[in-house]
């Protein structure tokens, strides 16, 4: 119950966050710390979202614009950190967005 408590006073905190981008983010790592299951892709294990969520939905979820939202995702993707496509979102490096919550 404890654990429970830390990470959702700790959510709270991230999410607060005054900057718009890293709030986007911070979305993104509570999906995937919530929704994703391990899932091979391209012969590896990766977490993956397998859920159709969409930019708008996580705009809402961040509090921020669409087009701000679309932007941290596209960034994220030319880093080579997700690909957020209709279906699904594939996690390639799962620890980038873990330590948000560190």
């Amino acid at each position: 119950m404890r654990e429970v408590l830390e990470f959702q006073e700790k959510r709270l905190q991230l999410t607060t966050n005054s900057s718009a981008y890293n709030r986007v983010i911070v979305s993104l790592a509570i999906w995937i710390r919530d929704m994703s299951r391990p899932m091979m892709v391209e012969g590896e294990f990766l977490k993956v979202i397998p859920y159709p969520l969409t930019i708008n939905e996580l705009a809402v979820s961040a509090g921020t614009t669409r087009e701000t939202a679309g932007k941290v995702v596209r960034d994220l993707t030319d880093d080579g950190l997700i690909d957020f496509s209709r279906k699904q979102i594939i996690v390639y490096d799962e620890d980038y967005f873990l330590d948000f919550f560190i």
